[in-house]
């Protein structure tokens, strides 16, 4: 146990730099897609009536905003569907959801469970990225993507995985109870 401990705990350990570098590349990202939506409604209005309409421009700026403002975007991503802006931290987790995690509540166990939800909540928010990536690719019709439902459910899960403690003690009230 304490190899995979240790383990956990080194990735635990990169994962702020990992956040760092992600929203740094969001946002560089983010001017560019802003910057391409300026153009592309730009090229669409010299074309003149009758070549497309604005659209997957709007949606491709709009995602760009999203992209330069990720942290802002993630909190009302939370505020919409837990009610709080608030990022619960990973320690929650035997907060919110004491009976399904009562096993692992002292010693090694307990901070396995903590780096895993660490972990967790890092692919949440790679997640997110991902669904905002498919739907700008489902408006503009850049890709096989021809669907908003792949990218509003990796954004809807990576919400849920962000807030993975609050997720988690909400399904353990929602069958115990």
């Amino acid at each position: 146990m304490s190899d995979l401990l240790g383990i956990l705990q080194n990735v635990v350990e990169i994962i702020p730099d990992f956040e760092a570098l992600i929203v740094g590349s969001c946002y560089v990202i983010g001017l560019l897609f802003v910057i391409m939506a300026i153009r592309g409604a730009a090229r669409r209005e010299a074309l003149g009536p009758g070549q497309g309409g604005y659209g997957p421009h709007l949606v491709r700026f709009a995602i760009g905003v999203s992209f330069i403002a990720l942290p802002t975007t993630v909190q009302v991503g939370l505020a919409t569907v837990f009610g709080s802006a608030e990022f619960e931290s990973p320690q929650a987790i035997f907060q919110y959801a004491p009976e399904s995690t009562s096993l692992f509540d002292t010693g090694p166990a307990r901070d396995a469970l903590i780096a895993i939800v660490t972990v967790v909540q890092f692919v949440g928010v790679i997640g997110f990225i991902r669904g905002l990536f498919l739907l700008n690719a489902a408006s503009t019709g850049t890709s096989q993507v021809r669907s908003v439902a792949p990218g509003l459910t990796f954004v809807i899960a990576g919400i849920l995985a962000i807030n993975a403690p609050l997720f988690i003690g909400a399904m353990e009230n929602l069958v115990t109870r």
